[in-house]
């Protein structure tokens, strides 16, 4: 995130400001846990997919 801060605000104003900024919204992958259903085991397709790049 880039924030443009004018040369007239002090550097109180400016803390405050920083202060109160609310944080970005964030991706949750917590939403998404154990929702595929997978065919074989995952170390096993692991393998097999890398093996495909040789």
């Amino acid at each position: 995130m880039v924030v443009v801060i004018e040369k007239k605000y002090d550097r109180r104003k400016i803390n405050r400001q920083i202060r109160d900024m609310k944080p970005a919204k964030v991706f949750d992958p917590t939403r998404f846990a154990g929702k595929i259903q997978w065919d074989e085991e995952p170390l096993v397709f692991q393998k097999r997919i890398r093996d495909e790049w040789n």
